[in-house]
């Protein structure tokens, strides 16, 4: 649920190997970040709350490489009451089956009006990627190819989301398991964005970092000027039977962290390997 609430208020609402490409649901058509108002943050004295939630679906299989209930893992996500979902390991359309739902699509419901996915690689017939899925209507999408080895196919993904009197810009990836490339990756991410944001734009940049020990994070924050605040608790990810790695990260710019945790491992740890992650954000002077 996205709140609005007066800025005098001292309590916030709950609220295989071809190049990557992006689609809309929506509107198949490719875009580019090209026009917005840069005047939408001024005028305002609002806050509005967002909640976001980043997790790697896995392909749909748990640790063990079971498959699980896709239908009941939407029920407990609906729980969360999000606006936005990031998610990573994302199996799509089956080029041969075109009666098999998407994984993006099967998460959601019609309260969700935007939908985008970044194939990444073909696995067993299906497109496998990184999707961004929005209860507010996504304008535009843009991906940029991470991919340096021919064994893991990599991309970010990002979507420019009408939230109402604000737009707001959404990053989605996962970056490879080698710190090395992880480092290279981060660099071009962070070229990319440079590239495509918008002057006074809240961005979100969230997924699955593999990044163990911070080393992306501190990268981000120093040269991507993100933010990154980390609750008391930690938000560890990984496995998600008994977690002890934080692997999965939302970084921010032009917004405040007003809450992060990780899904209990009691709840989600049938489900995905990883377990999902959420945040409440605040965009203030609205």
């Amino acid at each position: 649920m996205v709140d609005t609430v007066d800025s005098k208020s001292t309590a916030f609402g709950c609220g295989g190997s071809s190049p990557p490409e992006a689609t809309n649901s929506r509107n198949s058509n490719k875009y580019s970040l090209v026009t917005v108002n840069n005047k939408i943050l001024r005028g305002h004295k609002k806050h509005m709350i967002i909640k976001v939630m980043t997790y790697n679906l896995h392909k749909g299989k748990n640790l063990f490489g079971r498959r699980y209930d896709m239908d009941r893992l939407k029920s407990i996500l609906d729980q969360e009451s999000c606006d936005i979902g990031l998610f990573q390991e994302v199996l799509g359309t089956h080029k041969l089956d075109k009666k098999i739902i998407a994984q993006n699509h099967r998460l959601t419901d019609d309260n969700w009006e935007g939908r985008t996915f970044a194939k990444n690689s073909i696995v067993k017939g299906f497109e496998h990627g990184n999707s961004i899925v929005s209860k507010k209507p996504i304008l535009e999408e843009k991906v940029v190819d991470l991919t340096l080895n021919r064994l893991e196919k990599r991309s970010a993904l990002l979507s420019l989301i009408d939230l109402g009197k604000i737009k707001i810009q959404c990053i989605c990836t996962h970056l490879n398991l080698r710190k090395s490339d992880r480092k290279k990756q981060t660099l071009m991410l962070i070229d990319f964005v440079k590239e495509n944001e918008i002057q006074g734009v809240p961005i979100i940049i969230g997924g699955d970092f593999n990044d163990s020990d911070g080393e992306i994070t501190n990268l981000l924050i120093k040269k991507g000027g993100f933010s990154f605040i980390e609750s008391k608790y930690k938000e560890l990810t990984f496995p998600s039977f008994m977690p002890f790695l934080p692997l999965d990260r939302v970084l921010v710019k032009n917004l405040k962290v007003i809450e992060s945790k990780a899904g209990s491992s009691k709840k989600y740890r049938s489900y995905s390997d990883h377990l999902p992650l959420f945040y409440k954000l605040e965009v203030s002077d609205l």
